[in-house]
């Protein structure tokens, strides 16, 4: 048991005895009690004040030093506080603050916040100690994402963003000459990245992006023209559940504005929608006839059943 709990202890003890008298013992009590009260609202106080700069690691320090900040509220708001606070009240015995719970609430909120972010902090340390930038750009806008309101990620990541704009420009420059796909592909990846804070020029962002889009039209265009052909044997063929599948995937595709389709793909489209609309429209037709002969035949087997019901069926 730590000294703040055997204070307390010793408190309960003597409320509970019901021979509670002003006296030289309690008035310590009263005053040590006082003093940790003090202490704790102090601490609370300095957290708030490191949460509201921006700096949760120094409050979360501040809260878990020994003793644990939150433990010693726990301590202090015992059971029997109140009755506590009207006995230092009638006896005129050193008064103590009350604990504002609002700042507790908050300060344990950002402890478990912290809690779930310490592998990432953990790693983003190791990376600022090997001086890896790009990795701990990766991992600040993983933080950014996962605890928006911390301002102090954007203040570390923007400048780390600024020193890799003339490696980025010069890697953009590179790859376009060499046609290389692969790589700016990661390079678009990462000009547009959501959490991004320092804009890429577009004179730079919008070649990358048409040299992407090209070989993205090229690749487009050969599914279609794989697309068609199938439609086109399905068609000869009157398979409609394979005219049926490979239609859904036309439709797809054309919701890539990368596809551009010939004017014999776009035909040989429509002319499998229409046969594979007459073929729905014919199954309904089918199944709509079978229901109702199901009908005819359950009315004809009903011995009091009218001729005028026959012949409106």
């Amino acid at each position: 048991m730590i000294p703040e709990q055997q204070l307390v202890q010793q408190i309960v003890d003597l409320i509970h005895s019901d021979q509670v008298e002003r006296n030289p013992v309690l008035e310590e009590f009263a005053e040590q009690y006082a003093e940790l009260c003090f202490d704790v609202v102090g601490r609370l106080q300095r957290c708030v004040e490191y949460l509201d700069r921006g700096m949760r690691s120094e409050a979360v320090h501040e809260a878990t030093s020994a003793p644990s900040l939150l433990g010693l509220v726990e301590v202090i708001q015992f059971d029997e506080v109140r009755k506590w606070g009207n006995i230092v009240t009638d006896l005129d015995l050193a008064p103590f603050p009350s604990v504002p719970m609002d700042i507790v609430e908050r300060l344990r909120r950002e402890c478990l916040t912290e809690e779930s972010l310490a592998p990432l902090l953990k790693e983003y340390r190791r990376c600022v100690y090997q001086g890896d930038q790009d990795q701990c750009i990766r991992l600040l806008r993983e933080l950014r994402e996962r605890d928006p309101d911390n301002p102090s990620w954007a203040e570390n990541l923007r400048p780390l963003e600024q020193d890799q704009l003339p490696r980025l420009l010069r890697k953009a420059e590179k790859a376009l000459g060499a046609g290389d796909l692969r790589v700016l592909r990661g390079l678009l990846d990462e000009m547009v990245h959501p959490q991004r804070l320092v804009p890429i020029p577009g004179e730079i962002v919008t070649p990358v992006k048409d040299a992407l889009m090209a070989d993205r039209r090229l690749e487009a265009g050969a599914q279609g023209a794989s697309l068609a052909a199938g439609m086109s044997q399905a068609l000869d063929e009157g398979n409609m559940p394979s005219l049926k599948e490979l239609l859904q995937r036309w439709e797809a595709l054309c919701s890539d504005d990368a596809f551009r389709p010939t004017t014999t793909m776009t035909r040989v489209a429509e002319d499998a929608r229409l046969a594979h609309a007459q073929a729905v429209d014919k199954q309904q037709a089918e199944e709509a006839l079978a229901t109702a002969i199901s009908e005819m035949r359950e009315l004809l087997a009903q011995r009091r059943v009218t001729s005028a019901v026959l012949r409106r069926h």
